[in-house]
């Protein structure tokens, strides 16, 4: 007789096939960098995972250790490719200088 963890995995899988990718690039990133990152903040698409941040040492922590976060997504992956690591950068800018941004940009 199967568990009812192991039964509500198999769902989770079926009902969303990009959450199993984010969730597993989160786990990577927090074992290879010691980073914690919402999985929110992980998108994936056509063999492409875009993280959203801001962190610009995050950025170079994930791009040195690119290769090992991608090996062991792959690994964990069912059949899904992950092929690379990209960034959607997250840049807040007021649109009026009195609020606080660049005088320059408006």
């Amino acid at each position: 007789m199967k568990k009812i963890g192991d039964f509500l995995k198999e769902i989770k899988k079926f009902g969303k096939p990009d959450l199993l990718i984010r969730e597993k690039v989160a786990e990577a990133i927090r074992k290879y960098i010691g980073f914690n990152i919402d999985i929110k903040d992980i998108k994936y698409r056509d063999g492409i995972v875009y993280i959203k941040t801001g962190d610009h040492l995050l950025k170079s922590e994930i791009f040195i250790k690119k290769r090992k976060i991608l090996d062991y997504v792959q690994d964990l992956s069912d059949g899904k490719n992950v092929i690379d690591i990209k960034w959607l950068s997250v840049f807040k800018t007021p649109s009026h200088p009195r609020e606080g941004g660049d005088p320059f940009i408006i």
